[in-house]
């Protein structure tokens, strides 16, 4: 395909796309934003009251922290399992590393604060990611440094000179007189004063890393065919934004000045207008002030799915172009867009949010708090029939304390009060019926909120009662929590995935207190990922008891073998998590980390006394062998006998008589092979006990000298 036949097909996936500025969702969430900051609803009238409930706001602001310190409240947001038992210290290694990008090097509170703003209030919040790069100058400036400093000075090579001078030291002191040659003792010149040097040094520190943000939902345009929240399956995303050309040409793309691109109707979309409190980022002109490089255009970057180079297959492709200019076409591998949505909606992409949930109770709220204050405001300024012949109506007109109205003839007469029929009564029973309904459409619990009141019947409450409500309303948090924590993993894949990629040099970073030097480009591609999410039911300070419980569980059982050091550990980091600190090293110890002792040495008494006793166990068993040789030659003697007799009785006496002779023989030889063998493990005994008694003594020596 070419330029002409790709932006084609990028216009007709535009049309068919969700996040176009005007549309039924672009209302949606321009109404929400309208109602999250409390804004006039347009149907006012003129000496009424204009009061405008701010129930979605205060729900999603009471959510909004709760969200906050599960993901943020610990020192680790997730966690790669190793692939095997060898890959435990690298995918250990791997981790700190993501969370130290993730919680340190980016301004995570900002970008998670937006998105879980966004996906609370219109449902799905967004964050883009993508490797930064760039150089940290720092420039110095040193005066009156010698020839020696300015040598230590140049040794880093990261160290570059922009500006030297060099001149006598004006506080040198020149000696008396000039030294002398001690071969020839003839006077040698003056050595000339040392130079000081002024130096203004430029250090380059190049710094990259993965960069994430949260993206406006009004930015992206989303394929209306996706059917989760995960980007990845989508075939069409467009991120649109305004950027200089100046930004463009920094991004390293060549545009010309007169580039077409800066007007569009994105700029005056609802959704653009509702946010723009102050109207900080309207459009009326270029805002470039005949400045070239300041001028504004609309920079889109697209993701799409498209046989581009006639395979018969749609690969994925990266076009990035202003108005009908491709500045930038390529395969892509991924998208580098996550979201988080809130409260899903099957078969769908876009998910609910507390808009949705609380827009009729807002509605309604907003008409009886109304309708109460004008009651109230009646009451108080009830209406009056007057006579106005007899009646001063400028007194009367003149509201004071303490005033005077001037009749003609009986006050009684001339002036009937109108009493008004007082609503106040029924309309709190109504608000507080509303305040019901919100609470079981939001799942925001009274109880739990103190900036929001507690509910009439909260006082008479027991303890139980308190709890389980407060454990119920925890239940819907946790639940948007846990649809959150998707998005959460999508975002530490590809920050994992791009740092893996684009890495070009080791890092030297602080992780878990000590010092490391982290290469992750020998780092292997990882799926397995565990997001940590500091769920829980109740609160943090029931949740600190139960973890106390739970600790004190386990000291009982340790000694038994039941519970491990490494469990005992993570009880008490995650208990340190909850009080608030980060770093739960600084209280505890991981046994992981902690160095193997090596194992006792054998005492040398105990040894020799093993030697002993085997030495003495083969003696035994040469014994025992040499008794069954001797019961097998007796065996053999008596068959030998029965034979002779059978045979010869004639020969019997002198067969006797050369049996007997042998069987001595044999005995005896019996007798000293058993005697030396005997002699051979005494002094093998003996001799291993005399090294082992001389080896313990000189062992004891050198103790008693250190």
């Amino acid at each position: 395909m070419d330029d002409r036949e790709i932006l084609s097909a990028i216009a007709a996936r535009e049309a068919n796309a969700h996040g176009f500025g005007y549309g039924e969702l672009a209302d949606q969430r321009a109404e929400a934003i309208e109602r999250f900051l409390a804004m006039p609803r347009g149907d006012e009238q003129e000496g009424r009251s204009g009061a405008v409930s701010t129930d979605l706001r205060d729900t999603v602001m009471w959510v909004m922290p709760q969200l906050l310190r599960t993901f943020l409240g610990g020192d680790e947001i997730a966690r790669f399992e190793p692939v095997g038992p060898e890959d435990e210290q690298q995918a250990r290694v791997e981790t700190d590393y993501v969370n130290h990008i993730l919680l340190e090097r980016n301004n995570s509170f900002s970008a998670f604060s937006a998105a879980f703003q966004d996906a609370l209030l219109l449902g799905n919040g967004y964050a883009k990611v993508w490797w930064h790069s760039s150089d940290d100058v720092l420039v110095e400036r040193y005066q009156g440094k010698t020839d020696d400093e300015l040598a230590m000075l140049m040794q880093d090579p990261s160290v570059e000179v922009t500006e030297h001078s060099e001149y006598p030291d004006p506080d040198y002191v020149a000696p008396q007189q000039p030294p002398v040659d001690q071969m020839t003792g003839q006077p040698l010149p003056l050595p000339p004063p040392p130079n000081l040097h002024d130096v203004v040094l430029r250090r380059v520190r190049p710094i990259e890393y993965a960069k994430y943000e949260a993206v406006p939902p009004e930015e992206l345009f989303i394929d209306r065919n996706a059917r989760s929240s995960n980007l990845q399956d989508c075939t069409f995303l467009q991120h649109r934004r305004r950027m200089t050309l100046s930004d463009l040409r920094e991004m390293g793309y060549d545009v010309p000045d007169d580039i077409a691109g800066w007007f569009d109707d994105e700029d005056f979309s609802q959704e653009r207008q509702a946010r723009d409190r102050f109207m900080d980022s309207a459009n009326l002109d270029d805002g470039s002030g005949g400045d070239p490089a300041s001028r504004v255009v609309m920079y889109c970057e697209t993701y799409l799915r498209i046989d581009a180079d006639g395979d018969g297959k749609a690969e994925l492709r990266k076009v990035c172009h202003v108005a009908s200019q491709i500045l930038h076409n390529e395969e892509a591998d991924v998208i580098p867009f996550v979201s988080f949505a809130a409260i899903p909606f099957a078969h769908r992409h876009h998910a609910l949010g507390m808009y949705d949930l609380l827009k009729e109770v807002e509605s309604i709220k907003t008409t009886v708090v109304r309708q109460y204050l004008d009651g109230l405001r009646v009451s108080n300024n009830p209406r009056t029939a007057v006579d106005a012949n007899r009646v001063n109506l400028d007194d009367l007109l003149t509201s004071r304390p303490n005033g005077i109205v001037r009749t003609m003839g009986s006050p009684g007469e001339s002036i009937m009060p109108m009493p008004a029929v007082p609503t106040g009564p029924q309309a709190m029973e109504g608000l507080r019926w509303l305040d019901t309904w919100r609470m079981d459409a939001s799942g925001v619990s009274p109880a739990m909120a103190g900036a929001q009141g507690l509910d009439a019947k909260a006082l008479n409450s027991t303890a139980t009662g308190m709890s389980q409500q407060i454990s119920q309303a925890m239940m819907r948090v946790e639940a948007i929590a846990r649809s959150i924590a998707d998005g959460v993993r999508e975002l530490i894949q590809l920050l994992h995935g791009l740092t893996l990629k684009h890495a070009t040099r080791a890092d030297k970073v602080r992780l878990k207190n000590q010092w490391s030097v982290v290469d992750p480009r020998s780092w292997v591609k990882r799926t397995d990922l565990t997001v940590q999410i500091a769920l829980g039911s109740g609160t943090r300070e029931m949740r600190v008891a139960q973890l106390q419980s739970m600790i004190a569980l386990q000291m009982q059982l340790l000694p038994t073998g039941v519970v491990t050091p490494m469990q005992l550990y993570n009880s008490a980091s995650k208990l340190a998590n909850e009080l608030g600190y980060r770093n739960a090293d600084e209280f505890v110890a991981n046994p992981a980390m902690q160095p193997q002792k090596p194992p006792p040495p054998p005492d040398p008494l105990v040894q020799a006394q093993q030697i002993k006793t085997q030495g003495e166990l083969q003696a035994k068993q040469m014994e025992a062998q040499q008794r069954a040789q001797i019961s097998q030659v007796e065996v053999q003697q008596k068959a030998q006998e029965a034979q002779i007799r059978m045979q010869a009785d004639s020969a019997k006496v002198e067969r006797d008589a050369a049996i007997e002779r042998e069987r001595m023989q044999l005995e005896a030889q019996t007798r000293i092979e058993v005697a030396k063998i005997e002699a051979q493990i005494k002094a093998d005994t003996q001799l291993q006990i005399e090294r082992i008694r001389a080896a313990a003594a000189q062992e004891k020596a050198m103790r008693s000298m250190q």
